[in-house]
This record gives C-alpha cells, structure tokens and sequence, in this order.
C-alpha cells in the first residue's frame, strides 16, 4: 500500500521539489500551502501516514499544525521543516509531539531517511543530523511517550481521557490491560495495537474462549497436565503460541471460576509460561455486572489486570466527536470505492448523528456503504439512507411520507428484486451474482443484508 503524505509549504518551488522526490521514493503527497488548507484536508479526509510542514505558514506556524494533527490524526507522526535553525524551537516541537526537526536546506537522501524513521517509528542514528541529535538530547528527559496508532477520532475530554488511559497502560509494558467497549466500536482495534511485553508492536493473537467446549478449554489454553491430555498433547496450547506477543482474550465474562482463576494465578504472579507474554482482555460493560456478583471476578480485577480502558458507544460521544467520525469513516470509505470526491449533505450527517446505531462503527460503514452505491451525484442525501434507518428519527414515517419517500421506497424494492433475481440466476454464487450486477462482492453483501435476501448462498 503507497503510504501517503500530506505536506504544508507556502514555498511553492520548494513544494514541488520535495512532492517529486518523495513521489519518486514511492510516497503519495498531497499538498498545501497554510494552515486553513491543512486543517481541511486534515478534517475532511484524514488518510495520511505523515504530515510534513513548515514552521512559517502565511496564517499561522507548524505548532497549529501539528496541534491539528495531534486532535484529528492521533498517532500520525508529525516532522516539522524549517529555515530557521535554533535548539529551542526544536525542543519546542519535540515536546509538543513532532517526531523529528529538519532544516534547511535538506539533501535528498537525509529528507528520505529521516521520514522512513518517522514512518517506521525508529530512533534517529544519523550522526550527521547534528542539530536533530541535539534538540532531542535536551528533550528527552521531558517528551512523553508518543503513540503509534490513529484510531480514535475527537477532540472531547472523554476521547482525550481514553488516549491518555490507554497510553499509560501501553506504555507499561509488564501489565495486563482491560478494554470495557460495545461490539463495533474501537475497543478492538485498540487491543490490537497494544505493544508486547518488551515494548514492540508486533500484532497480536486472538483467542475467543467461548468457542471451545468448557472441558476442554484450560488443557488447550494453559497446555495438557504431565500424562493427561493425550488428545491435545500433540499440539502447542494457546500460551505457548502467545509467547513473545499479544494475547487478546476474548470471551471472559462467560468462562467458569476455575479457569478464571487459574488465569488470574498466571497472570498476577508471573507464571513461568506467560512471562513473556502481554494479556489485553476484551470485555463489554456486562462483565462489571457479573463481577459485583462473583468473587472470583471480583479477585481476577484487583489482582490481575490493573489497568482498565472504557471505550464508549458512538451515542454516548460529543456531537463534534459523531461528527468528526463519521467524516472520518466516510472518507476511508468512498476513497476505497473509487469515489473519493463523494461527499455527505449536512442533513444526512445530522441524521446519522442522531440514530443510536446499537452495533456502532461496525453497522455505520455497512449502511455508509449503502449510501455510496445508491447516491448518483456529488452528494450522499437523507433519501438515500434505508427506509428502516429514517424511521428511527422520524418516529412514524408515514406522517411525513412525501413524493420522494415513494420514490425510494421503490427504489429500494427494485433493489431487493433485482439482488434476489442474480443471486437466483448465479444459483446462489454472491462473486458472481456481483458481476451480473456491476458492483462489488462486498456491497452485494452489505444490500442482501439491508434487504434480508432470502436466496441461500
């Protein structure tokens, strides 16, 4: 995947030197020449991998900038380029989260190195770069851990709460972590990105416990006991599998108390077999409901995993951070279709604010699918949305049922006939039955769903 990079320069000579080096090195640049610029394609689109900008802007500086980056692009690394060379404005910029400081002018292969590190999050070990040398020597000692992942969109105190909550227990490496969320939202994500036990981000494993029979589960997650277990000896358990990474469990609210706390042991003492290993439960908020009924839950939170992270639903946000979401999703969506020009009507983002939408994130980029395949023009429109969805705003829909309701309601019919008749002629085959329709495998699947398609596949 071309790693793309959004670039701030008023220097339009400069600009285009830096866009066709980069872009011969294989990146994908987007530039612009202020603040205002960068704050629109930061909001609007919002699928970069680095931003690389100036410090003296026509309306403003690099600080405004990164501080754009830092609320709406967490995690993307940030380098700042200047011709204006002292220590303290790269101290400034080190503290305030830039991963590196350049100067001008810049030879070709220092600026392509120093934005691979950046890219790749490596410490700097080019002597030659002096100056950056320096600046991060006086900041070390002050400059708080940076994170590596752009996952949580918005700016509120409770999406700042959560970045701080789950850069602390990133950062300390040795505990275990609990991410409390609803299915669909960012929880997942979040434990997935979580580093491993010597501080590298490497991936992790899952492991859903609720999928293996209860009598068999702790010899294939903890491993067969000396001379039982001959049916899963032959094979390594989970934990041996888990070793040197990240092992997400899933599942925990459902296990019994004798694995719970066999699990609890492991973890809270540092068993042998786990000392490598970096635990993140995912669990949603029934879990604290069973655990002020069970003691054995109740030791599991005090004992083993001191570092809880609450990842609230899309209806519990600020209305700014469902907005700056839903633009976010938007964007990624409709510029992996090909339509990256597509935009939303503000009726429509107000609209989609306002539904619960109990499945989150998860159910939002079904139905922004819909919307992208069903809108014709520039803009995605309230009609668009699915019938059943502009009914849980407007209560009763039929007393508000005007020409263009009857328009998609027949739209959407013909929809459904259309899906079930190739879905039919292909006998059932959905990458075929996509082709017969035009449209891809993925939104075939998303429409048979809207319209709950009875034809078996």
């Amino acid at each position: 995947m071309t790693l793309h990079i959004l670039m701030v320069e008023d220097e339009q000579r400069f600009a285009n030197l830096v866009k066709e080096v980069l872009e011969f090195e294989g990146f994908r640049v987007s530039c612009v020449h202020n603040v205002s610029d960068a704050r629109v394609e930061i909001l609007e689109k919002g699928d970069f991998d680095l931003v690389l900008s100036d410090h003296s802007l026509p309306d403003g500086t690099g600080f405004d900038v990164l501080e754009l980056v830092r609320r709406n692009l967490y995690g993307v690394p940030f380098v700042l380029l200047t011709a204006f060379g002292n220590v303290e404005l790269a101290v400034q910029a080190l503290k305030m989260g830039a991963v590196d400081f350049l100067t001008k002018p810049i030879d070709r292969r220092h600026l392509t190195n120093a934005l691979k590190r950046a890219l790749l999050g490596q410490q700097k070990t080019d002597s030659a770069d002096w100056f950056s040398d320096q600046a991060r020597s006086v900041a070390e000692a002050s400059e708080h851990p940076r994170p590596t992942h752009s996952i949580l969109v918005g700016d509120s105190d409770a999406i700042q709460k959560i970045r701080h909550d789950y850069g602390v227990a990133d950062q300390n490496f040795s505990k275990a972590i609990l991410i409390v969320g609803e299915n669909g939202t960012e929880r997942d994500q979040l434990a997935m990105h979580v580093r491993s036990s010597d501080g590298v981000r490497r991936g992790a494993i899952r492991y859903d416990i609720r999928l293996l029979h209860k009598d068999l589960l702790e010899e294939e997650f903890f491993g067969a006991e000396p001379g039982l277990g001959i049916q899963l000896a032959s094979k390594p358990c989970v934990l041996e599998l888990a070793r040197g990474s990240v092992l997400v469990v899933e599942g925990l609210q459902d296990a019994e108390e004798g694995f719970i706390r066999k699990l609890s042991d492991y973890v809270h003492n540092k068993h042998p077999a786990v000392s490598d290993v970096r635990f993140v439960f995912v669990v949603t908020e029934d879990f604290f409901a069973r655990a002020s009924e069970h003691l054995y839950l109740q030791d599991f939170l005090s004992s083993g995993v001191p570092h809880v992270v609450r990842v609230p639903s899309f209806r519990e946000r600020s209305l700014e951070d469902r907005r700056l979401s839903l633009n976010a999703l938007w964007s990624r969506l409709v510029t992996s279709m090909g339509r990256p020009d597509l935009r939303m009507e503000e009726d429509l983002i107000h609209e989609m604010c306002n539904l619960p939408w109990y499945k989150n994130f998860s159910e939002i980029e079904e139905v922004m699918h819909v919307l992208a395949l069903r809108s014709g023009g520039a803009f995605a429109q309230v009609a668009d949305l699915p019938m059943s969805y502009r009914a849980l705003n407007s209560g009763n829909v039929q007393n508000n049922f005007n020409l263009r309701d009857h328009v998609r309601l027949a739209k959407e019919r013909a929809e459904k006939h259309w899906v079930d008749k190739a879905l039919k002629e292909t006998r059932g085959n959905v990458t075929q039955a996509a082709k017969l329709l035009g449209i891809s495998r993925r939104g075939l699947q998303i429409l048979m769903k809207t319209h709950a398609s009875t034809t078996q596949v």
